[in-house]
């Protein structure tokens, strides 16, 4: 399956689930940064349970259905492109929602996969076009 973010990501998430993405996405970098100083301090303490790493992560449901609304959005655009309203329906036929979507997967850790999802976003939101000038002018008096 393909993931994909663009200028759209906004819109198609609050077409699909009436949310600010912004907001959700925020609060998932959150969480990213807390499973990467857990990961962290696992690594140093040499744990051999990866599940043991993650256990003290402040994870709530919510914080889970905000990972798997993006990460459908995400998905959404990676096979819809666009306003493709064939491509709409043909997705959402097979996926009427995010849990039968969610279900065509085998098990996974949403840890693993988070870091992905935000570098995707980033790397969607980075400047592509460089400063001609590198020194502004001064506002006019």
């Amino acid at each position: 399956m393909t993931f994909r973010a663009s200028a759209l990501s906004p819109q198609a998430y609050r077409k699909l689930f009436n949310r600010d993405f912004f907001k959700d996405l925020e609060k998932l970098a959150d969480l990213e940064e807390i499973s990467s100083q857990v990961e962290k301090a696992a690594g140093e303490e040499e744990s051999n349970s990866y599940a043991a790493a993650y256990k003290d992560i402040p994870l709530t449901t919510d914080d889970y259905n905000m990972f798997m609304r993006i990460a459908f959005c995400m998905a959404y655009q990676g096979e819809v492109r666009g306003l493709n309203p064939e491509a709409s329906k043909r997705f959402m036929e097979k996926y009427p929602d995010m849990w039968t979507w969610l279900d065509s997967f085998e098990t996974f850790s949403m840890f693993q996969i988070l870091p992905q999802i935000l570098e995707l976003w980033g790397l969607n939101a980075e400047t592509q076009v460089k400063a001609k000038n590198a020194h502004p002018a001064p506002p006019e008096r």
